[in-house]
């Protein structure tokens, strides 16, 4: 839809114009779960080094899912990967992943539901339609910094594909309090309803790529 710090992604696979579906609000993207991803250039607004981090993406996902696959990731290979927000497919467990300086955290818990808001801290607190799902201690350490690209729909070393639709993907590097996530969840479910009234949506990105039409 739109990139604050032009973070433009080049989609690659057998990714059509077909692939850009109804998403939570406007348009996402349909990944096919076999070699559809998109790839974004690593800049420094993605490179975040500090002790603070939140993800966040809506999905739309059928189960089960692909083995370990990723709504989004970046890091220089697999089970290094600076973060890494996304499912594992064996048990359809939200799987996060962030690598610090003092070392490599993992978790697998919660199992993922149809049109999920999913985001992620440093912390690591996953929240789920705006609630708390689980939260464990990732030492407050700082983020490790990596020259890898950030992918979605991919994992790092090649395999590993997501299937289903991805769409507002959000990455800060602060920690998000509960009370804004659920406000956060609130506005991207009735954005339509002035009750939620906090902000205005504007005009897609005129200079975001596109997907092709024929590939």
């Amino acid at each position: 839809d739109a990139t604050y710090y032009g973070n433009y992604g080049t989609v690659f696979g057998s990714m059509t114009s077909g692939d850009l579906v109804d998403g939570q609000i406007g348009n996402s993207i349909e990944f096919d779960g076999s070699d559809d991803y998109d790839s974004v250039l690593n800049t420094a607004s993605l490179n975040i080094t500090g002790n603070q981090l939140t993800l966040e993406a809506w999905v739309y996902a059928p189960i089960p899912n692909g083995d370990d696959s990723p709504f989004m990731v970046k890091g220089i290979a697999d089970n290094q990967e600076h973060y890494m927000l996304g499912i594992d497919g064996t048990a359809d467990d939200i799987n996060t992943r962030i690598s610090t300086t003092t070392g490599y955290h993992r978790d697998d818990q919660g199992t993922i539901q149809d049109e999920d808001l999913l985001p992620a801290l440093v912390q690591k607190t996953v929240y789920e339609n705006g609630f708390t799902r689980f939260s464990s201690n990732a030492d407050g350490a700082n983020l490790i910094s990596t020259s890898g690209n950030l992918l979605m729909a991919r994992r790092i070393d090649g395999g590993r594909f997501y299937e289903g639709r991805l769409d507002e993907l959000r990455i800060s590097n602060v920690v998000r309090s509960s009370d804004w996530f659920r406000s956060q969840y609130n506005n991207h479910t009735d954005y339509d309803d002035l009750s939620f009234d906090f902000y205005t949506l504007g005009t897609e990105d005129a200079t975001c790529a596109t997907l092709p039409s024929v590939v």
